[in-house]
């Protein structure tokens, strides 16, 4: 399968998703650095690396789901697979992104979660 996303020849997708994936993990480390030491420079930190994390994931899925219609084929089995993979990761999202601004950053500004 040859990706409809390119730049050169090369995939864009693939080369975008490391980004989210390290501000993600930027953001774990600091927040648990904000944690350990109580210190609101790295609760900060850690959520201005989770914003960086949801745009960069937005601008990886661009490429992602312009792959995902127009190479992928229809009688694929990664269509199927992907519609149950889709649901969970939403539903991870939406309670990773409720508990991140509702419970742990209130924390620091001393607010009932």
């Amino acid at each position: 399968m040859r990706s409809k996303a390119h730049l050169k020849s090369h995939p864009l997708h693939p080369i975008l998703v490391c980004f989210p994936i390290a501000f993600y993990i930027g953001t774990l480390i600091f927040d648990v650095l904000a944690i350990i030491k109580d210190e609101i420079a790295f609760a900060f930190t850690g959520q201005y690396l989770h914003v960086g994390g949801i745009i960069a994931a937005v601008v990886a899925a661009i490429p992602g789901v312009i792959d995902y219609k127009f190479t992928v084929p229809s009688d694929s089995s990664a269509k199927e697979v992907n519609e149950y993979f889709t649901g969970t990761e939403i539903w991870i999202g939406i309670n990773t992104g409720w508990l991140s601004t509702t419970c742990f950053h209130k924390q620091f500004f001393k607010t009932p979660c």
